[in-house]
């Protein structure tokens, strides 16, 4: 079993004649002709008849092996158990007036989007919207908090740093919109703050980043907004918050979105299945492909290859 795309090792592999299969946690979305063509070389390798199935770390990334020339056929999605589900909280409306809270989790740099959140909080106050917004995580924070200090929205943005993880989801529940506004060059990998956000039935507003493009739909289970854009991620909070009959529409649809995004295969099953390799784990394994009927317009944008 090998855990690493380091064509060094596969080709070690291959080489020895050593019957192999790869477990990733990676995605490959970079655009340059560089990372474009170290991206078809490793693809060739994954590709090999020497290695059996390469298994990567959810749907999203499972399609960006597909994208870089690895075969539908060879790549099995993977996840690990569910810790929580959105049977834990109920489905919410809109508040009454007041003011709206709403939570960012993750990195603190711009590439992650928190920039042009800020942006967006000051111009909502600006029309004299009330907002209050939460930032839990880690990174450039004196850096956002002179930033904060420059858009003159010190009263309506909290630092709460590094939060422990049992405590996310209960944060996100309580607030009345969770913030995913990850810019292109992010490099996201399996979007555990939309997982999360699903649980807690709070509506999600998230940017169009190509990782989310198979978990949300525009006005469907969330609001996209053009990533980067503070003008248009500030027009979607408005609109969410304008709007009784959809804020309860997209909360209502966090359990079936949650749902359709659920992997049944996990890290342990996937190994164990592996290591006995008897032909009903070979038929089980089959059965979750990525080009399998089980994929089949299971998730937007996605269309099984042969």
């Amino acid at each position: 079993m090998i855990t690493t795309p380091i064509r060094a090792v596969l080709k070690w592999a291959i080489r020895d004649k050593i019957q192999t299969a790869v477990m990733l946690a990676d995605s490959f979305v970079n655009k340059d002709l560089r990372s474009r063509i170290r991206d078809f070389r490793l693809s060739q390798l994954l590709n090999h008849d020497r290695i059996a199935w390469v298994g990567n770390h959810g749907i999203s990334s499972s399609l960006t092996l597909r994208q870089i020339g690895v075969k539908p056929s060879k790549i099995i999605p993977w996840d690990w158990p569910a810790i929580i589900t959105p049977a834990a909280f109920s489905p919410k409306q809109l508040p009454g007036e007041a003011t709206r809270n709403v939570i960012f989790v993750g990195a603190l740099s711009e590439a992650k989007g928190l920039g042009d959140v800020l942006e967006a909080i000051a111009k909502l106050k600006s029309q004299n919207n009330r907002i209050h917004l939460k930032v839990a995580g880690k990174g450039e924070q004196e850096y956002f908090v002179n930033r904060v200090r420059q858009l003159g929205v010190g009263d309506a943005v909290e630092f709460l740093g590094l939060v422990p993880h049992d405590r996310i989801v209960h944060l996100m529940n309580a607030a009345d919109a969770v913030i995913v506004p990850s810019r292109h060059e992010y490099a996201e990998g399996v979007p555990m703050t939309i997982y999360e956000a699903l649980c807690s039935h709070t509506p999600i507003v998230a940017s169009d980043h190509p990782m989310f493009r198979n978990n949300l739909k525009n006005e469907v289970d969330a609001l996209i907004f053009p990533a980067g854009n503070a003008d248009a991620l500030a027009n979607s909070l408005r609109q969410l918050f304008s709007n009784s009959d959809l804020y309860s529409k997209l909360s209502d649809a966090a359990e079936p979105a949650w749902n359709r995004l659920q992997i049944p295969v996990k890290w342990g099953s996937l190994l164990k299945s592996w290591v006995l390799n008897s032909p009903e784990d070979q038929q089980w394994r089959s059965k979750y492909q990525l080009n399998s009927d089980y994929y089949r317009d299971r998730l937007y944008q996605f269309k099984p290859e042969a």
